[in-house]
């Protein structure tokens, strides 16, 4: 019959080599962190895909640009086209809920330090009403070459929070930009972007057209949004719900993840192997230390 170790012998082993035990548990233990970083990292990703998705907002793009806002091009009167025609939409101060928007990823940074690439997004101030999640928890709206930046904007750009306050300068294609104020949209996508004037974004970056009109809906459904745009074939739109569109996007970093759970399980199963070979070494190790002294004695 197979008989267990005693549990003090077990502990009286672990402590006989404190060098073995000390990268025995390290190991373990940057093992499980890695694990643990992998699953908050997806989840994180996963949440704020869905999180930024309003299901009662429709983003009016240009027709073949459903996969990707940042290669849409639409005329700036289409925003008006649609307040205008369009019944059913929430009203806001006694105005439909349309927000014509630019979203541009450039490289951005302070004058003393290296520009990173960061995504920019020109609004007007109906943006906040479409948008109903975004709010200002610093400073004020921006006005003129002023920009807002996002709660974790500074870890995009690899800055400490500190330098983000309101009154800090960023370069932004060339121009100079002051720091207006910080917004908060939590478990959203919004909170690592920059937010400005609609017409300055355009003019930094010489655009004649916008990316995106984003409306919101009250009485209106999704439905006489697309029949709209099916029917304007003028404008060549194409009309996506906001929650399908980022719940795509989310399809879109699937590979992203399923690289980081395939790069963590390897390191995790090359540590088991590590372990097993070591523990086979202090066994063999040990075997040999008893057949030298039983060899020695006879």
């Amino acid at each position: 019959m197979m008989r267990l170790l005693p549990l003090d012998y077990v502990v009286r082993n672990l402590l006989r080599d404190p060098g073995r035990l000390l990268q025995l548990a390290g190991g373990t233990a940057l093992v499980a962190l890695l694990l643990l970083a992998t699953g908050a990292f997806s989840a994180g990703m996963r949440a704020a895909m869905a999180g930024s998705g309003d299901p009662a907002n429709v983003i009016l793009i240009g027709a073949g640009s459903e996969g990707s806002i940042e290669r849409s091009a639409l005329d700036p009167g289409t925003a008006g086209v649609i307040a205008g025609s369009v019944d059913g939409l929430r009203m806001v101060a006694g105005r439909p809920a349309v927000s014509p928007e630019v979203v541009h990823m450039t490289l951005v940074g302070p004058r003393d330090a290296p520009a990173r690439q960061a995504t920019l997004r020109g609004v007007t101030p109906m943006a906040f009403a479409v948008h109903r999640g975004v709010r200002i928890v610093d400073g004020s709206m921006p006005a003129g070459d002023a920009v807002l930046v996002g709660r974790l904007a500074h870890h995009r750009l690899g800055l400490p929070e500190s330098a983000l306050r309101p009154g800090a300068e960023l370069i932004i294609e060339g121009r100079p930009f002051a720091v207006a104020g910080v917004f908060a949209a939590p478990g959203t996508v919004y909170e690592s972007e920059l937010w400005t004037g609609l017409d300055a974004l355009m003019a930094a970056t010489r655009r004649t057209t916008i990316s995106s009109v984003v409306v919101a809906l009250d009485a209106a459904t999704p439905s006489d949004i697309e029949t709209f745009a099916a029917m304007r074939l003028d404008l060549e739109l194409a009309a996506v719900g906001e929650a399908a569109y980022y719940a795509e996007r989310g399809r879109f970093f699937a590979p992203i993840r399923a690289m980081a759970w395939l790069t963590a399980l390897l390191i995790a199963g090359g540590a088991v192997f590590g372990g097993i070979n070591t523990y086979y070494a202090a066994f063999a190790g040990r075997r040999r230390a008893r057949d030298a002294f039983h060899g020695g004695s006879g």
